[in-house]
């Protein structure tokens, strides 16, 4: 029998699934749940070549949601798919069926939650004195300092040379240099000065070399810890709305102090929560990192999002919040200015998304409102994530937004990313190996049920029924 190919986009070409022919059946079934809620039933392009050797039979049309409905909610369930990422502009496998199969790999430890309110040990607590010999002040709330082990300096600690210019991306290829990059070639150092960027050749900042394919700079950068409570026992979760309010305060004040050195062009808030995600103490905190260019991953997210924005005049994740909205599957919570999704595109088993319902490019655009509402949200979201396995969720959370380099970027949206660990309980961990660093990411359960699971962990925490 000839192999048929499935791909499936939905009108705005947006999020993309391509399976097997073993999904052709589930086209004509019908959506789960009974009749199909109103709405667009413009054309959406669902292909079906035939493939006789390297010849296309035919292919054909149908509308979105008949073909949204029956792929997403039917075939894909069980059947070996991909994914498309937007923001990342890359794909990932779903295998559904393997989430069936034993577990007789390693078992992590389950942490112990008893933790008390203060501990003399800790160097995060009020009043303690840290590692570098410095003590904390006895704060009631918050708390931010200079991570006394950087990843980045400011700069003072470099040799004082001036930045060379950054080569144009034609600049830089074997015709920079009359020929190509063979062992003729390695001789000639492809520096900055070679280019005719007017470095001189003492400058230390940034180096080239074989037709720019070997390249180093130096980063300059400000690296911040962020303690979220005085409480040593606390996490999110477990502290009220009120008190989070003041973190996505100081979230917003950070952002606007970082982001207003001249040589700072982006800030990145961050948490590591449990030992599982690396983190180094226990007590409630997170980071920042602001740097002196735009970090890759948060850097292709943000080109994306412009390309999309310019081709379309829309935003990539207004868009994509609007399908979600009316999709339903993938929604955990929601209030009057957020939502709380997993992805379409998730890669981690129980990876969540939260949304702003006004598009809003930077923490520091939202109304006092909003940021209420937004702290309650996250608190919904993460007590849903200790009450699934009834433990402290281990996660690595990330909040993607408008650089700081006082440029134009239009189309951007403020988002919050949670990626955690644990796939089937509190002991058992997704690892990313394998397939994943040499081929593409890969998860076992889909979102849609990483979706359904959360939703069902609403309600009191655990530790409190």
């Amino acid at each position: 029998r000839p192999a048929i190919m499935i791909e499936a986009k939905d009108r705005r070409n947006l999020f993309a699934v391509a399976g097997s022919a073993s999904l052709c059946h589930a086209l004509r079934r019908p959506r789960l749940g009974g009749a199909r809620r109103p709405g667009n039933d413009e054309a959406l392009v669902r292909r079906l070549p035939l493939r006789f050797g390297n010849e296309t039979a035919f292919s054909v049309e149908q509308p979105s949601s008949a073909v949204g409905d029956a792929i997403m909610r039917q075939a894909f369930a069980n059947t070996p798919h991909r994914r498309f990422n937007p923001l990342l502009e890359e794909w990932a496998l779903v295998s559904p069926h393997r989430a069936k199969r034993p577990w007789q790999g390693g078992v992590e430890k389950r942490p112990p939650d008893a933790r008390r309110r203060y501990d003399p040990d800790c160097y995060l607590c009020p009043g303690n004195t840290r590692s570098s010999g410095r003590t904390n002040p006895d704060y009631a709330d918050t708390f931010v300092f200079e991570n006394d082990f950087p990843a980045l300096h400011h700069g003072e600690e470099s040799p004082a040379s001036p930045v060379a210019p950054t080569p144009r991306r034609e600049e830089c290829g074997p015709a920079a240099l009359g020929g190509d990059c063979g062992p003729a070639a390695l001789g000639v150092k492809c520096g900055t000065a070679a280019l005719g960027c007017g470095a001189s050749p003492g400058d230390l900042r940034s180096f080239e070399d074989c037709a720019g394919l070997i390249r180093a700079a130096q980063e300059r950068g400000v690296c911040r810890v962020v303690c979220f409570s005085p409480r040593h026992d606390q996490t999110l979760p477990r502290m009220e709305t009120s008190a989070t309010v003041k973190v996505i305060a100081l979230w917003a004040e950070q952002y606007e102090d970082l982001g207003a050195k001249d040589f700072i062009s982006h800030v990145l808030i961050f948490e590591n929560k449990g030992e599982m995600m690396g983190c180094s103490n226990p007590h409630p905190h997170g980071q920042i990192w602001a740097t002196e260019r735009v970090p890759s991953l948060a850097g292709r997210k943000i080109d994306s999002q412009l390309r999309y924005f310019k081709s379309r005049g829309a935003l990539l994740l207004m868009d994509y919040l609007a399908w979600e909205l009316a999709e339903e599957e993938r929604l955990i919570a929601r209030n009057d200015s957020f939502v709380a999704l997993v992805p379409f595109w998730a890669v981690w088993p129980f990876e969540a998304m939260i949304l702003p319902v006004r598009p809003v490019a930077a923490i520091s655009d939202l109304e006092p409102a909003e940021r209420e509402a937004w702290a309650e949200i996250l608190r919904d979201l993460t007590i849903r994530y200790d009450n699934l396995f009834e433990t402290s969720f281990p996660y690595s959370m990330g909040i993607n937004q408008r650089p700081t380099d006082r440029g134009e970027y239009p189309g951007v949206v403020l988002h919050q990313a949670f990626y955690p660990p644990l796939l089937r309980s509190a002991v058992v961990r997704k690892f990313q190996v394998g397939y994943e660093m040499s081929g593409e990411p890969q998860r076992d359960i889909t979102p849609e049920q990483g979706a359904a699971r959360l939703r069902d962990c609403g309600g009191k925490h655990y530790a409190d029924k």
